[in-house]
């Protein structure tokens, strides 16, 4: 169905300034893309405008053809692509730098990437709905005024085994020549990526909402297994060159309790505050990376309000942290317990190597030390347990 108009076009002296408005409409595999714009070819200001509409336009045909994609057991299992774009080129024969700038709206609906090589084709990572809306990009200048950017429905499946991380894994090209392509940057590509060329952009308003995060880890025994929901968060007039600080929230369900973030960001330079806190975190559902490093195993609800910021110059902290219902185990043996253990921190300066401890309390403690043949409990802290067999040899040997 492709379908082109060019309504009028003259090259007559009296007609040099006239509008002339093609457009061009067709389908792609279904899906209808329209094409109209404005341009005066013969003035003076050599000036075209083109409005570039598509409407959920099925990505999964495409991504098969991006040499990426094909090289790797990443696939796109399905998405569409919706647009409604208007690009501007200028220039003028009267000196004037060119001009080529762009605004609009784009987005993506529907996405999900899976891995090729696990069973089923596992997805991989996804989401509801992503989008774009660009208040003007001059591709010139390389300004960029964004006015929105949202991201909704994120979900994330990720798993670490002896293997390594399944992102990493996936996205490694199928041949060996590929993988160890030469990526050193060559002077041209460092040449465009120095600052002189550096892309100056804001930003008015960022959004993630309802988004997810699975994560296995089988390189730990028990393999552990921690699911991050409800993510939301958000930024307000962030920019590349403005001296006056952004906005940004954050907030997330995980370990069977929440944690929530606010603060100010600033880039040029870079400088984060943030006030941190957390509340009714288990501490059994990290138990398979505390009994790994420790060899212990550690139950305790966690709680935590902090003031942190991160400058240049100094990271600085300052807050509170809570256990409660503490207990610390070895194999079958209690080690120790307490109702309760606080610390309050004043301050704490890396730049300065000072740490400023308010006060540190304990409540309800209880601790089993045990004097045996085979030593003291206490002093096997962080090994790993003797099995039944070792035991009864250990028994024999004293005897």
């Amino acid at each position: 169905d492709i379908a082109l108009e060019l309504p009028f076009v003259s090259t007559l002296a009296t007609s040099n300034s006239s509008l002339v408005t093609p457009s061009l409409s067709f389908k792609v595999n279904g899906t209808p893309i329209e094409a109209s714009g404005s341009t005066k070819p013969f003035g003076s200001s050599l000036e075209a405008q083109l409005n570039l509409k598509v409407s959920k336009l099925d990505l999964v045909p495409f991504a098969k053809m991006v040499p990426a994609l094909a090289g790797s057991q990443l696939t796109l299992a399905q998405g569409t692509l919706s647009t409604d774009l208007t690009f501007v080129f200028q220039n003028p024969t009267g000196g004037q730098p060119a001009k080529v700038l762009l605004s609009g709206n784009a987005s993506l609906d529907g996405v999900s990437f899976k891995d090729k090589s696990a069973s089923a084709a596992a997805e991989l990572a996804g989401f509801k709905h992503a989008g774009i809306v660009v208040k003007e990009i001059d591709l010139v200048e390389s300004t960029a005024d964004v006015q929105s950017a949202s991201l909704e429905g994120l979900r994330a499946h990720l798993e670490n085994s002896p293997a390594g991380l399944n992102v990493i894994r996936v996205m490694q090209p199928a041949s060996a020549a590929s993988a160890h392509e030469d990526i050193t940057p060559s002077a041209a590509e460092s040449a465009e990526a120095s600052p002189s060329n550096a892309w100056q952009w804001s930003l008015a308003k960022a959004s993630l909402s309802d988004a997810s995060i699975t994560w296995k880890d089988s390189t730990v025994s028990p393999a552990a297994h921690i699911a991050v929901t409800k993510i939301a968060a958000s930024a307000s007039n962030i920019s590349s060159a403005s001296d006056k600080p952004g906005t940004w929230t954050a907030s997330a369900l995980l370990l069977g309790g929440s944690i929530a973030a606010k603060g100010s960001v600033n880039l040029t330079p870079l400088s984060v505050n943030a006030e941190l806190s957390g509340d009714k975190l288990a501490l059994k559902q990290a138990a398979a990376y505390i009994k790994s490093a420790s060899g212990l195993d550690v139950g305790a609800t966690a709680a935590f309000h902090l003031k942190a910021g991160y400058s240049t110059k100094d990271v600085t902290a300052s807050g509170d942290a809570a256990l409660t219902g503490l207990s610390v185990k070895q194999g079958k043996n209690t080690l120790a317990t307490a109702r309760s253990a606080s610390i309050s921190l004043e301050s704490f300066s890396l730049a300065s190597s000072t740490v400023k401890v308010k006060n540190a309390q304990i409540e309800g403690a209880v601790v089993n030390a045990v004097n045996s043949k085979s030593g003291l409990n206490l002093t096997n802290i962080g090994k790993p347990a003797a099995s039944k067999a070792v035991a009864k040899v250990d028994e024999k040997q004293n005897a």
